[in-house]
């Protein structure tokens, strides 16, 4: 990779006018000079006059080393580095599957138990299950398509994401598969090929088939498979209206039926393969078959380490040395010259890139004390995420959350701001403040919407909340039994004693209903991404011509 130049201190390269300036001046003030010396004598006679001055061309001499020695102090004074980039990855090996699932309201039906969608889910987790370095990305399609989630190896993230699809999600409903498998195309366009493929799920409700047809063309000229998992029945079932109901129309109600030949003439056509939604795995023995078959990439999860060289110790260096030589028989000239750059000098120097390197590389190493020590005197955004970093190793909690909230505050764009608040929310999680960690993984999501870590680690609080909140009713219902059993000795006092059981129950109604509240809280994000997609311009919405 080649290395790239940057400056620590930018603003101090207005210094390399100073010489400019410096030696117009005094070309300037030599022809002032000359023009009053020219009153007294013809200008081709003066140097015979006169005696102990330098002709112009050895005063240049002597100023052009002074200037070189300027130039080269204000570049020293600007900090300059050259940065190379080394990638610092795991090896993986597998393929890159775009998994596309349908999420219109015809996935609602019940013709499969207990819904087309909601088994989907279910189905998904078998997938995941036989996934070995391999990367998923999730699209789901209405009358729009939207990338749910990017390619990640993240299964747990993948499976969050995929448990939170609902028809309910969109507005506008539709079956626009054309657009799905576009989008699903885009998302794989930086694997590498041929190891890609698209997993559909889905019952085949479609517009029309030309649309489809073109993006099938496309598919398989780009060497990208289509494998299809049918969730339906032949005989169908009705769509739910998503008040309780079943959709109606002129001919009676609504009946929504596996589309099986369409699905498998789409699959055939890319060299996939299709099967039915089945109650055990040979659906995933069938498809797994053909995936297995494509051949593997070797990915690299990449995390791109700066090794930084710095420069101004040499440019120092050589400035010293050259306003040295100029300033030997001039030692006011010497002070002055030296003063200047030296103060320009950035005071917090010490925190040069080249001790970054050095903070870095002790955490590496797992001197975490080392890397606090080294990062502590960096003050900028960088020092102090690596500073909470160090500490949060230590298990120093609260000094690891002073360290983020202050990158936070220094941060410049939004994907360090969410890079801080993930860290804030990882700490919060650590000190048992989850309600502030949650919030805390939200905010990530929103300034980053692609977020898998911020994601599985906010599902991650959530199961914690609903797990402390069980543990919590249990141990009121083990203290009311206790008191039961205590009071059992006073027949008087056992007959006005509460109903512990229907309080029990109570308990238990409550945290089902806080647990859905934290479920309801992540669609709603995602319903909010699926929306700013629907307005974003150039995209077709197309809702369908059926009663949904």
């Amino acid at each position: 990779m080649i290395p790239q130049l940057e400056w620590r201190e930018p603003l101090w390269l207005l210094l390399l006018l100073v010489p400019w300036l410096w030696l117009a001046w005094k070309k300037r003030d030599a022809a002032a000079q000359r023009r009053k010396l020219s009153a007294f004598a013809d200008a081709h006679l003066l140097p015979k006059l006169m005696t102990g001055q330098p002709s112009a061309g050895a005063a240049a001499r002597r100023n052009w080393p002074f200037a070189a020695a300027w130039l080269l102090a204000a570049l020293a004074a600007s900090g300059p580095y050259l940065v190379q980039p080394a990638p610092q990855s795991e090896q993986r090996s597998g393929i890159d599957i775009a998994v596309v699932i349908d999420i219109s309201p015809s996935m609602a039906s019940p013709d499969i138990t207990p819904s087309r969608l909601e088994r989907a889910k279910l189905e998904l987790r078998d997938f995941v299950q036989r996934l070995h370095g391999d990367r998923m990305a999730l699209v789901a399609f209405s009358a729009n398509a939207y990338v749910t989630l990017p390619l990640t190896p993240d299964k747990d993230a993948f499976l969050y994401f995929a448990d939170l699809l609902d028809p309910a999600l969109v507005m506008r409903h539709g079956s626009n598969l054309p657009r799905a498998l576009h989008v699903a195309r885009q998302t794989l366009q930086g694997s590498q090929s041929p190891g890609r493929a698209v997993l559909l799920i889905s019952d085949g409700e479609m517009h029309n088939a030309r649309p489809v047809q073109s993006e099938i063309t496309r598919l398989r000229a780009a060497g990208i498979p289509l494998f299809v998992l049918g969730a339906g029945t032949e005989k169908g079932g009705p769509v739910p209206d998503g008040r309780g109901h079943f959709m109606q129309s002129a001919e009676g109600m609504v009946i929504s039926r596996l589309a099986r030949p369409q699905l498998e003439s789409l699959a055939a056509a890319t060299g996939g393969l299709y099967s039915d939604l089945r109650n055990d795995d040979s659906d995933w023995e069938k498809l797994f078959a053909g995936l297995r078959k494509i051949e593997a990439n070797s990915y690299a999860s990449v995390e791109r380490a700066r090794h930084s060289h710095q420069l101004f110790p040499w440019l120092l260096a050589a400035s010293l040395l050259l306003f040295v030589w100029v300033g030997a028989r001039r030692t006011e000239v010497l002070v002055m010259t030296l003063a200047v750059p030296l103060l320009a000098l950035p005071h917090d120097s010490h925190a040069s890139p080249w001790q970054e390197q050095r903070a870095l590389e002790a955490f590496t190493q797992g001197d975490h004390q080392r890397a606090a020590a080294l990062y502590r005197d960096i003050g900028n955004y960088n020092g102090l995420t690596g500073l909470g970093a160090s500490v949060y190793r230590q298990r120093r909690w609260t000094e690891a959350l002073t360290a983020f909230e202050q990158a936070a505050r220094l941060a410049a764009t939004d994907e360090q701001r969410a890079k801080a608040a993930y860290n804030r929310g990882n700490t919060l999680a650590q000190l048992g403040r989850l309600d502030e960690a949650a919030s805390s993984y939200e905010q990530a999501l929103r300034l980053q919407n692609n977020y898998p870590r911020a994601a599985y680690n906010l599902t991650l609080v959530k199961k914690e909340k609903a797990l402390r909140m069980l543990a919590q009713s249990r141990k009121e219902q083990e203290q009311k039994k206790t008191a039961l059993i205590l009071s059992a000795q006073d027949k008087t006092k056992m007959m006005n004693t509460p109903d512990t059981p229907s309080r029990a129950g109570s308990t238990k109604t409550e945290t089902r209903q806080k647990m859905s509240s934290l479920k309801e809280n992540a669609q709603t994000l995602l319903s909010n991404r699926f929306s700013a997609a629907d307005k974003a311009p150039g995209i077709l919405v197309v809702e369908d011509e059926k009663p949904w």
